[in-house]
């Protein structure tokens, strides 16, 4: 286990990794394709190095459950970070493929409240990530 993973009061890997960029910042289309932007490519380039620093690595299904911490009061959707999360996970070789997650649980970080993420998990391992932590590192 690398510097950046600890374990949560549950047993799950935490992994802590930069609070995403938007969806709809994610892609740019040109000519009718959609490719990764800048914003993008430097997103993934600050947090696939962290991803691979904590040297796990699940191979088939696994539970994925996701505790961001809101960056400033703007409205947000949640689920929008689903998809930045697990691409980031599978390009640094932490989960095999996206296509083997058997469930998703997200929340929003709130002081005094605990989850416990495994509950849901049955025998699958949970890879817990916290998004945009503050003083994660």
């Amino acid at each position: 286990m690398g510097t950046d993973c600890r374990k949560d009061s549950a047993g799950a890997e935490v992994i802590h990794l930069p609070y995403p960029p938007s969806i709809n910042r994610l892609y740019r289309s040109i000519n009718g394709r959609s490719i990764l932007s800048k914003v993008g490519r430097d997103y993934y380039r600050a947090a696939v190095p962290v991803a691979e620093a904590t040297g796990i690595n699940v191979l088939g299904p696994y539970v994925l459950a996701i505790t961001a911490y809101r960056p400033d009061r703007r409205k947000r959707d949640i689920g929008n970070l689903e998809k930045i999360v697990s691409d980031t996970l599978t390009k640094a070789g932490v989960i095999e493929d996206d296509s083997f997650c058997e469930a998703i649980i997200s929340r929003w970080a709130c002081s005094g409240v605990a989850v416990n993420f495994s509950e849901a998990a049955a025998d699958l391992p949970v890879i817990h990530v916290e998004l945009g932590a503050p003083n994660a590192n």
